[in-house]
């Protein structure tokens, strides 16, 4: 269960997700990045163990109206006390096709907007990550077994809010605490549909040996 808490999400920064650009005007000088933080039909692996596997897709068309419900900013590895671009002073500007959610953003504002420009444009930074929030009714999740192991492919059709969108170093989500507990609450799900499944099994196994018993006992009242 994802609603009602702010989530994460990272993609590692490919040519095509982000780019840097320079202007090395004498008097001021533009830093600005741009690039699709979020990626439309692209399955990510959010978790994984030797049991279990955790996926997800950001379907086409999912953060259309939540970008209408915030004003996203960019921070820098996720500090609110670092931020590098907004969209209320017009400095990042946001916007959807078909392909995900697109940013353009000045940066050249802060000192650490001028370093974070430069740790994403050598590399040291490849790494996007961004914030929302989703309702219940805006995923599904399918849940089958693969070789052996249990598996989870979540499908978000619907986003309530997106909030920001920051270039980081490492990944928010991986094994935090709300993590660990979507995780649980998904093999608990597992472990409650395999036990109804057995159930059934139990109820099939059971009617079936009463039929049984049923037919042996009119056959015997017959050849009585």
């Amino acid at each position: 269960m994802i609603k009602e808490k702010l989530q994460r999400r990272f993609i590692a920064l490919e040519g095509s997700d982000i780019l840097t650009q320079r202007s090395d005007e004498a008097e001021k000088p533009a830093y600005k990045i741009k690039g699709t933080p979020i990626v439309y039909n692209r399955e990510v692996v959010l978790y994984e163990n030797q049991h279990f596997r955790l996926t997800e897709i950001i379907e086409t068309g999912a953060a259309r109206e939540a970008l209408l419900r915030a004003e996203q900013v960019l921070l820098w590895n996720h500090e609110s006390s670092k931020p590098m671009a907004a969209r209320k002073n017009n400095t990042l500007t946001v916007r959807e096709d078909v392909n995900g959610v697109y940013i353009e953003a000045d940066i050249s504002g802060t000192a650490w907007g001028r370093d974070g420009f430069e740790a994403i444009n050598s590399g040291l930074v490849d790494k996007m990550s961004f914030g929302f929030y989703v309702n219940e009714d805006g995923y599904t999740e399918e849940r089958f077994v693969e070789n052996g192991k249990r598996c989870c492919r979540r499908s978000i059709k619907k986003l309530d809010r997106v909030v920001d969108f920051s270039p980081v170093t490492y990944p928010a989500y991986q094994d935090t605490d709300v993590q660990a507990r979507d995780v649980e609450s998904i093999q608990k799900d597992f472990d409650s549909d395999e036990a109804e499944k057995t159930n059934q099994r139990e109820k099939v196994r059971a009617n079936g040996e009463e039929a049984l018993k049923m037919a042996e006992k009119h056959l015997k009242d017959i050849v009585n």
